[in-house]
């Protein structure tokens, strides 16, 4: 093959090569730059949930102490009015956090889920408003750092650790089940 049949070869393939290059390039570029605008609003739903949530447990402790008349207050399914505001707030939080697409990993990662019912439990039975507070600035914080992060959260190695431990603890106890 000569140089003017490369050359020739090259003025007809060349081109062709660039577009698809630059074709693949633009499209990684705008599924990033989709995938980090659907983080963002995604990130700013789930805080703006658990705000609201929060802000009504807040109001909840601030209603209690104050002197409502009974005949005042709504019923609705049984509940007061009130706490039928949280409630919804509640599980409306509860709704955002599980039904997240682009963040699920990331959310499942820092035990969100978990963190929130666990402060949501300890709020209602025992009314200690101050560690709701503590927790809920916690989660906030943690939820707010991993949303002004440009790639993904990735798990700490002792964590990486502890659930391939787990993995391989349940194959195991699995594997002793079926046999016996």
């Amino acid at each position: 093959m000569s140089l003017t049949t490369g050359l020739a070869f090259w003025a007809a393939i060349g081109p062709l090569a660039g577009i698809v290059l630059g074709h693949v390039l633009s499209r990684t570029w705008q599924f990033r730059q989709w995938k980090l605008e659907n983080r963002r609003q995604e990130y700013r739903e789930v805080l703006q949930a658990l705000t609201t949530a929060y802000l009504q447990m807040q109001r909840f402790k601030v209603g209690e102490k104050g002197t409502a008349n009974a005949k005042d207050q709504i019923e609705v399914e049984g509940l007061s009015e009130h706490s039928y505001r949280i409630e919804q707030a509640k599980m409306e939080s509860f709704r955002v956090l599980q039904d997240r697409i682009v963040i699920a990993d990331e959310l499942e990662w820092v035990d969100a889920l978990r963190t929130w019912a666990d402060a949501f439990h300890n709020f209602e039975i025992d009314g200690n408003d101050r560690l709701f507070s503590v927790r809920f600035k916690k989660l906030r914080e943690t939820l707010v750092s991993m949303a002004r992060r440009k790639t993904g959260y990735t798990l700490p190695f002792h964590r990486r650790l502890r659930r391939w431990a787990e993995w391989k603890l349940y194959r195991w106890k699995n594997r002793k089940s079926r046999q016996a």
